[in-house]
């Protein structure tokens, strides 16, 4: 996966949280490609399943505060994403 400017929200704070995310999939792919140990993969998954929490409350928060129009369908996509993720364990 890689970044660019068109994926940008224009905060920064969230546009830096989606280049990590970014960053840490790219990683578990390269991982995987590499056949790195299972605790590696392991370690890189446990990060992104934490970290999904903290960025989907963050970027909730933002589009509360300013008010962000689709804020009722974006937060149903990270509760959907959220009950799907049990893959990860």
């Amino acid at each position: 996966m890689k970044w660019t400017e068109d994926l940008s929200v224009g905060i920064d704070i969230i546009d830096n949280q989606h280049k990590e995310l970014f960053n840490r999939i790219n990683s578990l792919v390269e991982a995987i490609k590499q056949h790195i140990c299972k605790d590696q993969i392991s370690r890189i998954i446990q990060f992104l399943d934490d970290y999904v929490h903290s960025h989907f409350d963050e970027e909730e928060r933002y589009m509360l505060k300013y008010g962000y129009p689709e804020y009722q369908f974006h937060k149903a996509q990270h509760e959907h994403f959220i009950s799907r993720r049990s893959f990860l364990r």
